[in-house]
């Protein structure tokens, strides 16, 4: 008999399940919903222009697990290619990847949004905005990022006058909403000094913003680059070590010290991080949380080494530049904004702001029908400090009364409530597989 199973979110996340389950049931009848034209793409690599560049090199870019040359022999077939393993591939080819694994999953494509899913006595019924339905026997939730967190005290005023941006994928950036130009003599703010922000800053210099931009976040640390570092044949730190944020803190330090390169060290914690990250007990992640994770975001996403010259080049001359602060709130002023800034006596006066703080994960704040279903249905529940989603180590969702799924699972972004890596393609691609295998041994 014939399974159908349903993917929510065509993305990354989604697009490689449907792949794996392509792989691994042949039987299967495999749907993948979602609003977007043409699976794939998602928000990382839709929104994304030429000059963002993956912040991982090729060869690491594989979707299968097994294969790690997947992706780098792809983009041989691709005439006048000149990109290779090591290279930092721009973001909308990886899009065309992606795009090209949905095809050859041969899953069915259903263009809509999804407003509900609802168990039944034989699996689930999705329910679509256009009115249709989608029967399920099994549901993988794969619905990706979510907008950023709201800020405190945004002025409507400078939303209407689009001097505030809060989403900086959904919407254009450097110029106001009336289509007119932005005042030259003050600076574009960045909220947020992070990825997101080192991409707003090549889209405004690719959409010809030549002004100043500066950058504020309580910690007002830059993005570091990646550089060729020796791979270590062991993880920097044991599994043996003690369970605890300090322990692990002082055993990858004590590697250091003994001559391994941090980014070596780092890198070498990919395979086992979710696994260091489940030993620690609650009061331990909450530690890491407030102590080390800033630190360990700044050294585990690394940009590639062309936009870091680029944005040193920025340093340099000025153009671009980064500052401790904490929103207080953001005020329309005329034809500008100002912004609060905790502890400054002044507002900051800015031409425009652009909220570059990154996802929300707590998602029964994100305003998805879909999702606020599950939560009032009680089919699922919020994960470590009310990210993402409770799910168990195959994935499958944890329902408020504890009882673990065998129908409903989650893939990618969404396992954050539970797991500490879940948004890059090495851990989703695993993910997906295993899912994948753990569906087929039904």
């Amino acid at each position: 008999m014939t399974e159908t199973i349903v993917i929510i979110g065509g993305g990354a996340s989604g697009v490689l399940t449907a792949w794996q389950i392509s792989h691994h049931m042949k039987t299967a009848r495999v749907v993948l919903v979602d609003c977007a034209e043409a699976p794939g793409r998602g928000l990382a690599y839709g929104a994304a222009d030429t000059c963002h560049l993956l912040n991982v090199p090729a060869e690491g870019m594989s979707a299968s697990p097994e294969d790690p040359q997947h992706f780098t022999n792809w983009l041989q077939r691709i005439p006048g290619q000149t990109l290779c393993a090591g290279s930092f591939v721009p973001r909308p080819i990886f899009g065309a990847y992606l795009q090209s694994l949905f095809v050859e999953s041969g899953a069915g494509h259903v263009r809509d949004v999804v407003l509900g899913c609802k168990a039944t006595a034989e699996g689930y019924c999705v329910e679509l905005a256009g009115g249709g339905k989608v029967v399920a026997d099994r549901v993988v939730l794969a619905t990706g990022h979510h907008r950023p967190a709201p800020l405190p005290k945004v002025d409507p005023a400078v939303i209407g006058q689009g001097l505030y941006q809060h989403d900086v994928w959904y919407t254009p950036t450097g110029r106001r909403s009336d289509g007119a130009a932005l005042r030259d003599d003050l600076p574009i703010l960045l909220i947020g000094s992070g990825l997101t922000a080192v991409d707003m800053v090549l889209r405004l210099r690719a959409k010809g913003y030549a002004g100043r931009i500066v950058a504020c976040s309580r910690h007002a640390i830059a993005p570091v680059t990646h550089a060729a570092t020796p791979v270590l044949a062991h993880p920097a730190v044991s599994m043996e070590t003690h369970a605890t944020a300090l322990a692990y803190f002082r055993a990858f330090r004590a590697a250091c010290r003994d001559g391994v390169p941090w980014r070596s060290g780092i890198d070498s914690l990919r395979g086992i991080s979710n696994h260091l990250w489940c030993r620690l007990p609650y009061l331990e992640k909450q530690r890491f949380r407030r102590h080390l994770q800033r630190r360990w975001d700044v050294a585990r996403h690394r940009v590639a080494p062309e936009i870091a010259a680029l944005l040193q080049a920025e340093f340099r001359s000025g153009t671009f530049e980064i500052m401790h602060g904490r929103i207080a709130g953001v005020e329309a002023c005329d034809d500008h904004a100002q912004v609060l800034i905790a502890g400054r006596d002044a507002p900051f006066q800015a031409a425009q702001v652009l909220n570059c703080t990154g996802p929300d994960l707590k998602y029964q704040r994100v305003g998805s029908s879909l999702l606020d279903g599950l939560f009032d249905a009680g089919l699922i529940v919020s994960g470590f400090e009310s990210a993402g989603i409770a799910t168990d180590a195959d994935g499958a969702v944890i329902a408020a009364d504890g009882h673990v799924s065998e129908r409903l699972f989650a893939v990618g972004p969404m396992r954050l409530g539970t797991l500490f890596e879940s948004v890059a393609v090495p851990e989703i691609r695993v993910q997906a597989r295993d899912l994948a295998l753990h569906l087929a041994a039904y």
